[in-house]
């Protein structure tokens, strides 16, 4: 499966990781999965939302869907992506900043504990 999301209620946070190149199937089952996560939480969260190791495809505008509809839900209070150091890494962010209209406070990372540490200061 290459993405995984996940949501720790202590932190209140959702984790959505994404790795190695999503085909339009892998869309529709993360879209359904986001689907499930939002209907079941109904109070503001945080997301750290991993793509590291996401590769880009053709399917990247689909791929993409999946994280404005979390982004969009109006429940996010803060995101935070992690990226690689690459060019393509800061490309994939920029698109989706690009395409996402929101309120929510976001920044981009390429260490994981770093994007923990400020999605923490939040809290």
């Amino acid at each position: 499966m290459p993405f995984d999301v996940s949501f720790n209620e202590k932190k209140n946070r959702l984790y959505y990781n994404v790795d190695g190149f999503i085909s339009n199937d892998d869309v529709d089952e993360i879209l359904e999965a986001m689907n499930k996560f939002l209907a079941e939480h109904e109070g503001k969260f945080t997301a750290l939302i991993n793509m590291r190791e996401f590769k880009v495809s053709e399917d990247v505008k689909e791929a993409i869907k999946s994280i404005q509809q979390i982004i969009q839900s109006g429940k996010l209070i803060a995101d935070a992506f992690i990226v690689t150091k690459s060019a393509i890494g800061k490309t994939q962010f920029d698109k989706i900043t690009r395409d996402t209209k929101t309120g929510t406070e976001r920044r981009i990372f390429t260490r994981e504990e770093d994007a923990e540490r400020w999605l923490d200061s939040l809290a």
